[in-house]
């Protein structure tokens, strides 16, 4: 079977590549992203702080997740895995 794994990196996100430094890019940063979380502590305390998502927000990642496992289906992926460890936001 052909899978596809979803994921969101919320509070770790926003990261330059390992060979890179791999260190947390902030919003201003040309290849950085406000980060979200549920909570506004940071990964690493030197990090930027993400914003702590609210109702509203949470809703917008369900939303998100949804979406995707439908073009996920629709691009003909036979598994679909959420990844809901390692410290990434379902995980948090």
């Amino acid at each position: 079977p052909l899978g596809i794994q979803l994921a969101h990196a919320g509070r770790k996100a926003s990261t330059a590549r390992p060979w890179d430094g791999g260190r947390q890019l902030p919003a201003d940063d040309a290849n950085g992203w406000a980060t979200v979380a549920p909570s506004p502590v940071p990964f690493h305390a030197a990090d930027p702080a993400p914003e702590a998502l609210d109702e509203a927000g949470i809703a917008e990642v369900i939303a998100a997740f949804a979406a995707s496992a439908v073009r996920s289906e629709r691009l003909g992926f036979e598994l679909i895995e959420i990844h809901a460890a390692h410290g990434y936001l379902l995980h948090q």
